[in-house]
């Protein structure tokens, strides 16, 4: 973010849009759809970390399109190095979508710096991960017992 304005922009059009999809009103009609999700993305090319997030998941899970999904993930992309959540949904991504590749991006890596900083089901993930020998991990039976641990502890944190 640039200046003052941007921000104060950025946050009125992802609350506006924010407001549209999560209470359902953008489910009403297409034009109300449309303008929801462009105020979303207006947010998001201003750098708004929640409209990066926000505008990201939706893009990559629900987009039509494989433009849509590839441009939602670069969303994502782009605040993983900024958000635990940012990291475990660009994983899930990579995991789901095999035609996407992000350089400099493996679900590991991106699972484990999650799980790091608390994220449970990340914990779970590379739990599987290093019991099934998965994306890239060796298979260490050990090393899947810590993670599930982690993910028992994160659990319980953020109940």
């Amino acid at each position: 973010m640039k200046k003052l304005g941007d921000l104060l922009l950025a946050r009125c059009f992802y609350f506006i849009g924010r407001l549209l999809f999560k209470t359902g009103l953008a489910g009403w009609s297409e034009k109300i759809h449309h303008f929801s999700m462009r105020q979303l993305q207006r947010s998001a090319d201003l750098g708004f970390q929640p409209a990066l997030l926000l505008f990201g998941q939706i893009l990559s899970y629900r987009g039509v399109t494989p433009m849509n999904k590839r441009r939602g993930i670069e969303y994502l992309a782009t605040l993983a190095e900024q958000s635990v959540q940012a990291q475990f949904m660009l994983a899930e991504q990579l995991v789901h979508n095999k035609e996407v590749i992000i350089p400099n991006h493996n679900p590991l890596s991106l699972y484990q710096a999650a799980a790091e900083q608390g994220h449970a089901m990340a914990a779970l993930r590379l739990s599987q991960a290093y019991k099934d020998g998965k994306w890239g991990a060796q298979q260490d039976l050990q090393l899947a017992q810590t993670w599930s641990e982690r993910f028992h502890q994160h659990s319980r944190l953020q109940d």
